[in-house]
Order: structure tokens, then C-alpha cells, then sequence
């Protein structure tokens, strides 16, 4: 009996420097001090910084995260301490002292542009490069908007749901983001069920943004159907000062054949302007050419838009005159075409599809 009591003795004994001694998270052992502090430290990246609140603290602790994203072309899926993921919080993230020491750290992902998902597309005309101040696709004329269009296709959609997400605040803040949806009708598409709305356009208030990169995901989703209909697409977005935008251009060269226009001038204007002009790009909307015809012809050469539409003015004289009488032909070649001047001068339109091309066009008296 001694020895029963013995043996119950040494395991309760046991027991209790178990308790009082075990192993952390991190391998270390336990005590039961309660004012012992534990370190926090940060892993370094290129990709991100992250900020804790409090560099040391007690177990049971509250600590706050701040994340900052030092690439633009990533996004943090978790903060981690340890191996434990960080909870989200509205200004960053939070974590609970563990017993042992910790490391922070954040799991990044690169973004990667979706313009096709679901029940929306992202419009080939849209222009992701945005000067600051500039109009471009807008809704409203009096003010300062950049339009992107996505077209949706989800049967009997009266209701839209949509979310746009800037990654940057700085370069596009939510403030300045808003979507406005069109249907059949608005859209004066003549057909059956002119309710169902087909197409968003998310406005940029272009007076907010700042200079940069973000990442707008756009997500939309069709209000009164079940089960859901749903597209997300994923935009990358640039913000440069007015007039800085470059657009893809190529050198063309027109000659106007005046000849037979039945002038006696031979000094002539001719404006050239692009019909698709991007607000807040390096280059003019148009510009005039005041020539003298050489051997009864004017050659004008001049850098091109790829994709525009451009339309052409001849004016006898020093200056573009509305009033012209002067008229341009239709003309294509493999290359290039000039839909010509069917009703007024200048109402045709001009494309080139081949760079370093040469149209020649013929002017008349209309």
C-alpha cells in the first residue's frame, strides 16, 4: 500500500512539471511568468513592408498590422505570424500574441488581367491609359470622365449588380469610381425585351485620380435571376499626367489631287483630325497644312493613329474654312481607304491599316 501511494505520488508530480512546463509554437518552453514578453519581427521583401503596432508583447496580446504593397502587380492573399494567418481588419490586420516569438510575413500573388469571365467582356476600343483631367467615353459632357466599356450578356437583366475595387486608393480612390448600366432601349437597339440591360461603363472621375498603376477588378452580377449569373474581370490601369499618353502610331503620307477642283488659288489648307481622338494624349486632335499644290497636287505626311478614324477638310486659302466647296472622293487600296465626302466636305473617313502608305485622293468642286 506504501508503494501504491508511492507511485501515485511520483505520477502526480509528474503531471504538475508538465503543466507548469511545455513547449510554445515556436519549439521553446513555456513558464509561467506572466510578465515575459515575446519578439516580433518582420521578414524583409521587396514586395511589401509590414508594420506591427508593437515590436515585443505579452501573451494574449492584441497586435496590429499595417501592410504596404510595394508592387503594383501584386496583391497580399493573407498576413501571416508564423505560420497562423492575421484576421482582416478594416485599416490592416490584427493577430493574438502567441507564447513564443513570431514572425510576420505575407503570402503575395501576382494579378493577372481577365477581360472575358462569365456574363461580361471588356470592351478592344477601351483605352487603359488615363491622363489625369481628361474626358474620354464619358457620359456626362460637362464633366472630367474616362469611360470603360463591358459589354453583358445575361437573359432577362433588369437589375445590375455591380462592385469596382481599385488596389490603389492613391492612384484611383473609390470615390471616383462609379458604374452606370445600359439597356436595349437606351442603347436604341430595336429588339424584344428592351429592358434587359447589355452593357456597364465604369466611370473614372478623372479630377481625383492620382499618377501611377492600379488594378480595378470589376465584378457584376445579374439582379434578379437565380442561380447566380456572375463576371468578374481584372484591369490593369495606368494614370499619367495630361498629354502624356502615347498611342501606337504610324507614318502615312495623302495627296490631294486639286487639279481639277477648278480654283485658280494654288495655296491651300487642309486639316487633318482624328474622329477618335484620346483626351490628354501627346499629339493634337488635328492640325492644318497650309501648302502650295505642286504640279496641281498637295502631299501631306503625318503621324497616324493605329485603329482611328481620322476625317479630312481642303480649304482654298490660308485657313480651314467650314464652308468649303471643296469635296474628296472615295479611294481604297490594300492599306488604306477614304470612304469619301457623300454629303458634306469632311464627312468622309480615313483609315490606314499598313504603315508608310501613300493614298491618293481627289479633290472636286461639290
Amino acid at each position: 500500500m506504501k508503494r501504491f501511494y508511492f507511485l501515485i505520488s511520483v505520477l502526480l508530480s509528474v503531471l504538475f512539471v508538465l503543466a507548469a512546463v511545455g513547449c510554445s509554437e515556436n519549439g521553446k518552453d513555456q513558464t509561467d511568468d506572466r510578465d515575459q514578453e515575446y519578439t516580433i519581427t518582420v521578414t524583409e521583401s521587396e514586395d511589401y513592408a509590414l508594420t506591427p503596432s508593437v515590436t515585443k508583447a505579452k501573451a494574449g496580446t492584441k497586435v496590429d498590422v499595417t501592410l504596404e504593397v510595394k508592387n503594383a502587380d501584386q496583391w497580399a492573399k493573407a498576413v501571416l505570424y508564423n505560420d497562423s494567418e492575421c484576421t482582416k481588419t478594416d485599416t490592416g490586420y490584427s493577430f493574438t500574441m502567441p507564447d513564443c516569438d513570431v514572425t510576420l510575413s505575407a503570402s503575395m500573388q501576382a494579378y493577372a488581367e481577365v477581360k472575358e469571365n462569365g456574363i461580361a467582356k471588356f470592351a478592344e476600343t477601351n483605352v487603359t491609359t488615363i491622363a489625369k483631367n481628361a474626358s474620354y467615353n464619358y457620359s456626362d459632357i460637362l464633366k472630367d470622365e474616362w469611360g470603360l466599356d463591358v459589354a453583358l450578356d445575361s437573359a432577362y437583366m433588369a437589375s445590375l449588380k455591380s462592385e469596382v475595387i481599385s488596389s490603389d486608393a492613391a492612384v484611383i480612390p473609390q470615390s471616383a469610381i462609379s458604374v452606370k448600366s445600359y439597356s436595349k432601349d437606351d442603347l436604341k437597339m430595336g429588339s424584344v425585351n428592351g429592358f434587359e440591360i447589355v452593357k456597364a461603363k465604369v466611370l473614372i472621375d478623372t479630377t481625383q485620380i492620382g499618377v501611377g498603376t492600379t488594378w480595378l477588378t470589376m465584378h457584376f452580377e445579374n439582379g434578379n435571376v437565380s442561380p447566380k449569373e456572375e463576371g468578374t474581370l481584372v484591369v490593369k490601369v495606368t494614370v499619367c499626367e495630361y498629354g502624356q499618353i502615347e498611342l501606337a502610331s504610324m507614318q502615312e503620307t495623302i495627296v490631294l489631287d486639286v487639279s481639277g477642283a477648278g480654283l485658280s488659288d494654288s495655296l491651300y489648307t487642309v486639316r487633318v483630325c482624328d474622329g477618335d481622338y484620346v483626351d490628354g494624349s501627346s499629339v493634337p486632335a488635328a492640325k492644318d497644312y497650309t501648302l502650295t499644290a505642286e504640279d496641281g497636287k498637295l502631299r501631306i505626311s503625318f503621324d497616324y493613329t493605329v485603329g482611328h478614324e481620322y476625317w479630312i477638310r481642303v480649304s482654298a486659302g490660308e485657313a480651314d474654312d467650314y464652308n468649303t466647296p471643296l469635296s474628296i472622293g472615295a479611294k481604297e487600296t490594300e492599306g488604306a481607304k477614304y470612304t469619301g465626302d457623300t454629303t458634306l466636305p469632311g464627312t468622309g473617313r480615313l483609315t490606314f491599316t499598313l504603315a508608310d502608305q501613300v493614298l491618293e485622293l481627289v479633290v472636286t468642286a461639290a
